[in-house]
Order: C-alpha cells, then sequence, then structure tokens
C-alpha cells in the first residue's frame, strides 16, 4: 500500500471549517423564488384575469382594479369551509418559508 505524501506547505482544514454555514431563511430569497414561479406558471393566468376585468370595465385604474382582484381574492377565501380555510393559511405559511428558506429558481 502507497502512502499518500503531502506537500510542506499544506494546510489541514477542520471538519467545521469545511461546512456550509450561509443559508437560513431569506426575504431576498423569497422576492427571487416568487419571480421565478411567476414567471414559469402564473403570469399568462394572471395576465388574462387582469385582461378580463380591464375588458369588463373600461376606464378602470390601478387601484380600483387591485381591490377587485383582491375582493374577488378575499371572497374566494371566505366562501370555503373551515378545514379548508385552516389548510390553505397552513399551506401558506408553508411556501412563504419554503421560498425563504430554498433557491428553487
Amino acid at each position: 500500500m502507497e502512502t499518500l505524501v503531502m506537500p510542506m506547505n499544506y494546510v489541514e482544514l477542520q471538519e467545521d471549517e469545511m461546512m456550509y454555514l450561509d443559508g437560513g431563511w431569506n426575504a431576498g430569497q423569497i422576492v427571487k423564488n416568487i419571480v421565478g414561479f411567476a414567471a414559469i406558471t402564473g403570469i399568462g393566468w394572471v395576465a388574462n384575469y387582469v385582461k378580463q376585468i380591464v375588458a369588463t370595465n373600461p376606464g378602470i385604474g390601478f387601484w380600483e382594479m387591485t381591490s377587485k382582484i383582491g375582493g374577488s381574492l378575499v371572497s374566494g377565501f371566505w366562501a370555503l369551509p373551515w378545514w379548508a380555510k385552516i389548510a390553505a393559511i397552513g399551506t401558506g405559511a408553508a411556501v412563504v418559508y419554503a421560498l425563504g428558506e430554498w433557491d428553487l429558481f
């Protein structure tokens, strides 16, 4: 069996020096992941929904359109049964955690 011969000027690293220390929840990571997710899956759906609102309400302003979209989302949430509301809130919390914790896009 041969022995490994190291150069005279090598540096020996401890195990804790080789660990990845950066990480954890990060708001910037959420923004990056939401942008990536929207670009891949949701942008067409959102654009179609906004187009329908603008077509049915000519001359609508930005804030009025935003309030209509938000109102429809809130109405849809309150129409759910109690167990679905709890599941939706838990899922939303898990998604926010995952978007801040992992690099998805």
